[in-house]
Parts: structure tokens; C-alpha cells; sequence
């Protein structure tokens, strides 16, 4: 089915958030974001797989295949045309492509899924700070521009240590590259320790 102008609308900022990890750098901590491109867009879990496979790997998947891949961000524009061009084209060599290229980056795919699974579990105006608290964890995690954690709100260094041992670690840990050398424990001692030396909360 094609995609008219305003299903190209709706998936703008999916396509844009979702080429991103596609990007050839550190780009883990942002996958709770691509989560709420595809939760603020109305889609199913689903329907952002298809996107995701289908759309946005076969566009831009060969970055991660290249020696000098672009790391710097997509000219939105050209992403847009480019991947719109796709989206209503189906093929089976294109779906092939699709698959390979989004292979390369299956665990990430998993982790948004699992990003949008744990939103959909809450209350819609709880959705935006879990993701937000995950993007969080995630900076410190993988040693990424680590974010402020907000440990000076009353409950909060607690509600974000139970949120890592509940949804967090198993949600990413699909994305830890042990073969690359990354050590899960050492990178959840990591977070563990922001969450201990952050700033105390008020006394009760």
C-alpha cells in the first residue's frame, strides 16, 4: 500500500528517529526516544516493526556496512525524499535488504520494542517520563553523555533504582555488544554508582 501524503506526515519524525540509529555512532542512549517517535505517531508495535524493516533499514541500513559511514545526523530533507520514495514500493529484494540491513541493528529494534512495550504498559501521561528516565539510565549505562538524573527529588533515587532493576536491564540488555568487549556487570556498576553519588535527597 503506498503511503499518501498524510501517512508521510504522520510517519515524519518515526522515519527521523528511527534512520538515527542507523547513524555510525553511539547511538543506544536515544532508542527510548525513536520508542515515543512511534508511540506520539499512533503506531503499534507492529506497524513500527514494519517501518523499521521495510522503510527506514533498506534507506539507510548500508551506513553500517561502510568504512566511513555517516555519523554526523541525515540531512532531514534527503532522508525524508529517500525514504518515502520506499515506503510504498514493496519488493522482495527490498524487503531482503530491509531484514539484512536491520539484522545488523536487530538488537536495537528490540530494545525500542521493548521501550514501547513498557510505555503502553503505563498510563498515557506516564509514558513520557519512563522513556525519558530510560533515555537517562541509558546515557549513564553506556557511558554516553550521561544526563542528570534529578536525584534531589524526594523518592526519586529509589523509584529510578527500581526502574532499572525492572524494566531497564532487561529491556537493553539485548543492546550490550559482549562481543565486543562490553561488560554488563561493569556497566551496571556504572549506573548503580550515579544513582549512589548523585546529590542526597531532603531529609524526610
Amino acid at each position: 500500500m503506498a503511503a499518501g501524503p498524510r501517512q508521510d506526515d504522520r510517519r515524519r519524525p518515526v522515519w527521523v528517529a528511527f534512520a538515527d540509529q542507523f547513524l555510525d555512532t553511539e547511538t543506544r542512549p536515544y532508542l527510548p526516544l525513536a520508542a515515543l517517535a512511534a508511540l506520539e505517531a499512533g503506531l503499534s508495535i507492529e506497524e513500527a516493526r514494519v517501518i523499521w524493516v521495510e522503510q527506514v533499514a533498506p534507506a539507510v541500513g548500508g551506513n553500517l556496512h561502510g568504512v566511513t559511514g555517516e555519523w554526523a545526523g541525515w540531512d532531514e530533507a534527503w532522508l525524508v525524499a529517500r525514504i518515502a520514495r520506499r515506503a510504498g514500493r514493496s519488493s522482495w529484494w527490498r524487503r531482503l535488504l530491509g531484514r539484512r540491513s536491520a539484522g545488523v541493528h536487530g538488537a536495537s529494534w528490540r530494545v525500542v520494542e521493548g521501550c514501547m512495550a513498557a510505555a503502553l504498559a503505563v498510563p498515557p501521561p506516564a509514558r513520557w517520563p519512563l522513556l525519558r528516565d530510560l533515555h537517562a539510565l541509558a546515557g549513564h549505562y553506556f557511558d554516553f553523555v550521561p544526563a542528570d538524573l534529578g536525584l534531589e527529588a524526594p523518592g526519586r533515587r529509589e523509584a529510578l533504582r527500581a526502574l532499572f532493576d525492572s524494566v531497564f536491564l532487561p529491556v537493553f540488555r539485548p543492546a550490550v555488544a559482549v562481543g565486543a568487549g562490553e561488560d554488563p556487570e561493569a556497566m551496571a556498576r556504572r549506573v548503580l554508582a550515579a544513582l549512589d553519588e548523585g546529590p542526597p535527597g531532603p531529609s524526610p
